[in-house]
């Protein structure tokens, strides 16, 4: 068995610059929990309607930071007013806060995407009277850019990304994750945010031809994630880094190269420098174009088989992952942080990286 390497995730830096009440908040949203089912039953409510409570309080926990949607800029929670005045009733403060907050927590923007009701449509709609379906107005069909004929396939109403592409979409959602970041990586201005520049040590042209050298790397560890006895993914992650490299493979004239050292039991990826922009960004920018024209049209059929078809494990591909696995390196183990309260003062303590300062963490954090 392999000995785990073990760190301290240390946040003491990044605490501390924290008010009072930002470090009262992160103590207090580090050890949320609940018996939700005994609040339920408390403020006499269901527990369907908790859980559509508790998927909007979780969007204040999710990466939204850069959501930004013309004219539909707010989540506004699937429940009553009645339901929030009920599940308030738990707590006096709650319900003081409520009352604070409740009218702009459900209020519908000025300017809202769709109209109202369960047959909203991507069109804009000012005003507060809600439309008839006979008030609709069908549009031209957009054109499909790989045909340059109208678009076959859409949402009906009530459809889903999730629910139209099921065991496909998460995947291909982090797959486009990664195309668009790849794709702006020699962008000069996003460089520049970040000090790089043509005067700064490392350049703008080092980052993206290290970044080409990452896309390689992390297309065949992957394959570590991939269970061929079963031909199934394990990581969302992982399929869409192989994906990615697949792609590249075949379409960016060259610009990879895989060296198999069976001797030395070695994989090598070569990247060609001097065509990186020239072959490697238009590449990156097909795949992106094709993913999210197919995640925009809800063409199912042509995502499958395209997705499909780059995350198939070939006999090559296994004899990467052969050396892949051989190669693990040792699991990640992070010894971190708990917080208290002394009184109102939010203390912080962290625990040294060993195997004791672990097990301590996780018995002071009550979890054991």
């Amino acid at each position: 068995m392999v000995k785990p390497q073990i760190y301290q995730l240390s946040v003491a830096a990044a605490f501390d610059g924290l008010s009072p009440q930002e470090k009262l908040y992160a103590h207090h949203m580090a050890s949320c929990d609940g018996n939700w089912e005994q609040l339920a039953t408390k403020t006499d409510v269901s527990v369907q309607e908790l859980d559509k409570f508790l998927d909007y309080a979780a969007t204040f926990l999710s990466n939204v930071g850069n959501y930004f949607g013309s004219g539909d800029q707010k989540f506004t929670p699937d429940v009553s007013e009645e339901f929030l005045i009920a599940l308030a009733t738990g707590s006096p403060s709650a319900s003081e806060i409520l009352e604070q907050i409740k009218d702009s927590m459900l209020c519908p923007l000025p300017s809202s995407l769709g109209r109202p009701g369960p047959f909203t449509q991507s069109s804009y709609y000012l005003g507060e009277d809600g439309l008839e379906s006979s008030e609709d107005v069908t549009a031209k069909p957009p054109l499909d850019p790989f045909t340059g004929k109208p678009v076959e396939s859409w949402y009906r109403a009530g459809q889903t990304w999730t629910g139209v592409f099921n065991d496909l979409a998460t995947t291909v959602d982090e797959c486009r994750a990664e195309l668009v970041g790849a794709y702006l990586i020699d962008d000069l201005d996003i460089l520049r945010i970040f000090g790089y520049t043509d005067q700064s040590e490392v350049q703008p042209d080092d980052i993206a031809y290290n970044m080409y050298l990452q896309l390689g790397v992390d297309g065949l560890r992957g394959l570590e994630n991939y269970d061929p006895t079963t031909n199934k993914w394990g990581q969302a992650h992982s399929r869409a880094h192989y994906a990615i490299f697949r792609y590249l493979l075949r379409d960016s004239g060259g610009l990879y190269t895989v060296i198999k050292d069976v001797e030395k039991n070695n994989l090598t990826v070569k990247v060609d420098r001097s065509r990186v922009i020239s072959h490697g960004k238009p590449s990156l920018g097909r795949m992106l174009l094709k993913l999210h024209i197919y995640r925009c049209t809800a063409d199912v059929s042509n995502c499958r088989a395209f997705y499909e078809d780059l995350s198939h494990v070939d006999n090559e591909a296994l004899e990467w992952r052969d050396i892949v696995v051989s190669k693990n390196d040792p699991p990640l183990v992070f010894s971190q942080a708990n917080t208290y309260l002394v009184g109102h003062d939010v203390r912080l303590k962290e625990y040294e990286p060993t195997a004791r300062g672990v097990v301590q963490s996780w018995a002071e954090r009550s979890i054991v």
